[in-house]
């Protein structure tokens, strides 16, 4: 929630800039100088940058709730093997997006289970590598 709100409040601020640096007083005077079609050029741009910025905040929730799903999995003894597995496969595919779950993978190398401990340290070498 804190997010959202920062990122809304960067884009106001980024918006009334832009605006006044096109003819000033928080974009009231732009159409004079742009015109009625430049205007509704840069107002789909603002919304743009928006929408664009709404679409980050809600990728980064939802990787965020991903990362804990799998952690969760990785980290429960009453799953088997094959979903610890994925589970683990699942975050080294994730790559530094899934930093959070360096602690759980690190636990995971002493994995009951041979195949779980090396899926854990491959995906701890993508998260630190990056790929």
């Amino acid at each position: 929630m804190l997010v959202t709100r920062t990122v809304f409040a960067l884009q106001d601020c980024f918006a009334i800039k832009f605006f006044d640096s096109l003819g000033g007083s928080r974009g009231r005077s732009i159409e004079r100088p742009l015109g009625r079609r430049s205007l509704a050029t840069v107002t789909v741009l603002v919304v743009l940058v928006l929408v664009i910025g709404s679409v980050t905040v809600g990728k980064m929730v939802l990787n965020a709730n991903k990362v804990r799903n799998l952690v969760d999995d990785l980290s429960d003894d009453d799953i088997s093997a094959e979903s610890r597995l994925a589970a683990a496969r699942a975050l080294g595919d994730m790559g530094p997006a899934a930093k959070d779950a360096v602690p759980a993978l690190i636990n995971a190398l002493s994995d009951s289970d041979p195949v779980v401990q090396e899926a854990a340290a491959w995906a701890l070498e993508a998260i630190r590598s990056g790929n």
